[in-house]
């Protein structure tokens, strides 16, 4: 007859087995150029890993134009497009080809695609799309609409596949057909097999997403002692900042986080098993808000101001 050994102590074993977590010191670092992120209020909104470097969507603060700009892994310029006055950027994803953003404007969401050579190529119109609603699936955009539809955009065609995918979580391509939803609020991830339709849950029994958890809860708990019965409540706090895929990886930088320490990142196969807790370090005036990684491995963590921090792993 066999042993049973007690959930809690089952909980324990799994806890003992996570990875140890290792700090990281940046390789490299570049900071995008006065001229691509000038003025006061200028920021970075978005930052995606393509085949040759990295794409970035750009807001200004002083009446000019957003842009799509690309650079390669070291940090030279390669290209710079304007975004539309009359359009608001609403999210980037990085292709097999170059980059499209989704813009919105007064006639409705539209899908623009930038090509790895610095051209603008073509401007579909969408049915239905929301603000981060964007990202990669096999090289190709996907667009998401608030009841879940996922629309690939392939050859002038599309093919929608119901899903998941919902405001408040990043959606990333992990392979094979398939897409994991990650939650801001609570780290939860679904990862969905779209050909199939199945569907499973993960639970990321990592330290660092624990004591993020934590922090918030109590935060918010604190926030809540200092309002009158009239003040509304305090919106829900962000754990999972930002996220990236590679292949069957995904990588969650994780927020809040003690500047003096750096940010956490914790990575992931699509299983759930993790592969790797980071402690990145930064200085303590750059706030990264945005992660990356390259095809070969490379962690880019960004900053609201454009400035690039490269970690090998």
């Amino acid at each position: 007859m066999g042993v049973r050994i007690p959930m809690w102590a089952m909980a324990v074993l799994f806890q003992c087995a996570v990875l140890p977590a290792t700090d990281l010191t940046p390789a490299s670092r570049f900071s995008l150029p006065p001229s691509v992120i000038g003025g006061a209020g200028a920021r970075v909104r978005e930052m995606k890993a393509g085949p040759g470097g990295l794409w970035f969507l750009v807001e200004s603060g002083d009446q000019r134009p957003g842009a799509v700009v690309q650079t390669d892994f070291s940090g030279q310029v390669l290209s710079v497009n304007a975004i539309p006055s009359d359009a608001r950027p609403l999210g980037l994803a990085a292709t097999a080809t170059g980059a499209s953003v989704l813009l919105g404007t007064r006639g409705g969401p539209l899908l623009k695609s930038f090509s790895s050579n610095g051209g603008s190529g073509t401007t579909l119109k969408l049915n239905c799309a929301f603000a981060g609603g964007l990202f990669s699936l096999g090289g190709n955009p996907a667009t998401a609409c608030s009841d879940g539809r996922i629309a690939v955009h392939k050859n002038g065609r599309q093919q929608e596949f119901p899903s998941w995918a919902r405001k408040g979580a990043h959606s990333l391509d992990v392979g094979d057909g398939q897409v994991a939803f990650v939650d801001w609020e609570t780290a939860k991830i679904l990862v969905q097999d779209l050909n199939s339709g199945s569907i499973r849950s993960l639970d990321v029994a990592a330290p660092e997403i624990q004591e993020a958890l934590e922090r918030a809860r109590n935060n918010r708990t604190n926030l809540e002692q200092l309002l009158s019965p009239s003040d509304p409540p305090p919106g829900n706090p962000i754990v999972v900042m930002d996220a990236a895929s590679r292949g069957a990886e995904m990588c969650l930088l994780i927020w809040p986080y003690h500047k003096d320490a750096g940010p956490g990142v914790v990575c992931l196969n699509r299983t759930g098993e993790i592969t790797g807790r980071w402690r990145c370090l930064t200085p303590p005036d750059q706030l990264v808000h945005k992660i990356a990684v390259s095809n070969e491995g490379d962690l880019y963590l960004c900053s609201t101001r454009g400035n690039v921090f490269r970690y090998k792993r």
